[in-house]
């Protein structure tokens, strides 16, 4: 097939350094109060400019304050990975402020300093097998750092037909004093699973849809909702309520004819080959650790920034000032992400570059298996 994907070269190597390696520490300088009654200011609609503002930066500061236990916690998580599947994908991300905004209005009873993915990391391994593996090894490993609580969304997905599995950490390091309320997202997903879910983000940001969350236009909801089932199938977690071989059939072709329909009606491929964006990568961001993302989704362009891991706080910093300069212009998302190369960069954030790849290929493979599984019948 035509640009496969060369998962062979995507290990990311001693992306989460160790806690006295060159991450500095960052002063957490608000207490949880301000920080509680910032996230209320950043969803009120009445709030005044100036006001708004000052919340950014209470946020700001208390987002970078993740970062030492996110490193720490991605550490566990990259070696677990690794022995389950040496071609791995780890990256980390500390949450974009529209995003947390959207999950302050979502959850009423939700308080900034309370939420459990300010900082989280990623696993993407070959297989649902290798993904269940790796829970297991994680629940199960010894460390200083407490889960409290998870989610099997392969079992039951959410509504949008999202699928993987979610684990929260409470931070426990030796510096758990200093964070001791920081909390620590890690996903992990199938490479079939995180080539759905980014496209959904892609669809999201070039549409203006909300799909991830379960809502935006119909027609595209339900086309990922049956694309879901049909990569779930097709790795073999199936559909409950199919108990014969019949029903299974029937459901299988009936998602088949769903999803052909609705692929025509959306123009799905071409739609997604439109959405690809102009990349200008800089020389000096091949040596780097941390990567501002700055896609405008009306030009189709991406600019990048890369930092080195000493360079947190400025990365950190800029990351802010960002988010200020186009906190009106819904064309704009931002983001500061961690990995260890571009080309990983690219594979963990596909999203980000608008690229569709791996979701289509897929898509070809998920037909083709249909079929086969069909034939079984």
């Amino acid at each position: 097939m035509k640009n496969k994907i060369d998962w062979s070269a995507t290990v990311l190597e001693a992306n989460a350094v160790a806690e006295n390696d060159e991450m500095p520490d960052i002063e957490l300088l608000y207490s949880n109060n301000q920080i509680k009654k910032a996230g209320k200011i950043l969803i009120d609609p009445n709030t005044t400019e100036e006001e708004y503002l000052a919340a950014l930066d209470i946020l700001s500061n208390w987002r970078a304050t993740h970062a030492l236990p996110l490193n720490s916690i991605q550490g566990l998580l990259r070696t677990n990975a690794r022995r389950v599947d040496g071609e791995c994908t780890i990256s980390q991300r500390l949450k974009r402020v529209p995003s947390i905004q959207n999950k302050l209005k979502r959850f009423p009873n939700m308080k900034l300093n309370t939420m459990q993915d300010i900082g989280g990391c990623r696993a993407v391994l070959k297989t649902v097998e290798n993904v269940l593996e790796l829970q297991n090894l994680l629940v199960n490993s010894k460390t200083e750092h407490q889960i409290i609580s998870q989610d099997n969304y392969i079992i039951e997905p959410k509504e949008s037909g999202y699928r993987g599995i979610h684990l929260i950490y409470k931070y426990c390091g030796h510096k758990k004093e200093i964070y001791r309320n920081h909390k620590i997202e890690i996903q992990i997903r199938s490479r079939i699973q995180h080539s759905w879910a980014t496209a959904v983000e892609i669809v999201d940001t070039f549409t203006k849809n909300n799909l991830k969350t379960g809502c935006g236009d119909a027609e595209w909801s339900e086309f990922f909702k049956e694309i879901s089932v049909l990569f779930s199938a097709i790795e073999g977690y199936f559909i409950e309520g199919c108990d014969t071989n019949e029903k299974i059939e029937n459901y299988l072709n009936k998602t088949a004819d769903k999803i052909e329909n609705l692929n025509e009606k959306l123009n799905v491929i071409n739609a997604l080959i439109g959405y690809s964006v102009s990349t200008n990568i800089l020389e000096s961001d091949k040596n780097s650790k941390y990567f501002l993302l700055i896609l405008d989704s009306n030009n189709k362009t991406i600019e990048t920034q890369g930092y080195k891991k000493k360079e947190f706080k400025k990365a950190s910093n800029d990351y802010i000032e960002s988010e200020k300069k186009f906190k009106d212009n819904k064309n704009y998302n931002v983001a500061l992400v961690s990995s260890d190369s571009i080309q990983a960069l690219k594979i963990a954030y596909p999203n980000y570059f608008s690229d569709s790849k791996m979701f289509v290929e897929n898509l070809e493979l998920g037909f083709g298996g249909l079929n086969r599984k069909l034939k079984q019948f």
